[in-house]
């Protein structure tokens, strides 16, 4: 399989697991010795300056709502759109979850910015098997989509995967009976 980096995995709805039901994830790095991409739908009741540590200066004061990116514990990570910090992931999103860096950010505040806690990661060829069992289908990554906000991202781009063939998703009305 080749790389998923940069790609939408879009749990399906057959998909229970708790930790990913209803989840999209942006897959950041995907290579023979695995995987590991961040729920981009699982916005938090918390923000980044009530999470982090009090030394953690360039944090004071920063509203941003902090994201769950998956049941795996780790450090801070940041989707965002600054030219000069981190790694592309796909055009207009880039990644970093270098601590140095993420304060860097905090403090210069970029246009657009998603602050998530825990990931989602995959052993060698453990996505791959997930993916062939139909745990999850993959669409093309937008950044659009990574930095929209709305609770129905999920039924977004479901909608998106199965209709697009035939019509513009984006032209369907939020309420049907207005069609």
């Amino acid at each position: 399989m080749p790389s998923l980096a940069g790609q939408f995995l879009i749990a399906a709805p057959s998909l229970r697991d708790p930790n990913f039901y209803r989840s999209v994830i942006l897959i950041v790095q995907h290579d023979d010795e695995g995987a590991l991409g961040l729920i981009v739908n699982r916005p938090m009741e918390l923000t980044v300056a009530d999470a982090v540590d009090d030394d953690v200066e360039a944090a004071d004061g920063l509203e941003s709502q902090l994201h769950l990116g998956g049941p795996c514990p780790g450090l801070l990570s940041v989707l965002h759109d600054d030219n000069a910090i981190g790694h592309d992931v796909i055009e207009g999103v880039r990644f970093t979850n270098d601590r140095a860096e993420i304060e860097r950010l905090m403090r210069s505040d970029p246009a657009r910015s998603k602050y998530i806690a825990g990931y989602a990661g995959w052993g060698p060829a453990q996505l791959e098997d997930e993916v062939s069992e139909d745990a999850w289908l993959i669409a093309d990554a937008k950044a659009d989509d990574v930095f929209r906000e709305p609770p129905d991202l999920w039924q977004r781009l479901l909608t998106r995967l199965h209709l697009e063939q035939y019509i513009d998703p984006e032209r369907i009305p939020d309420e049907p009976g207005l069609n």
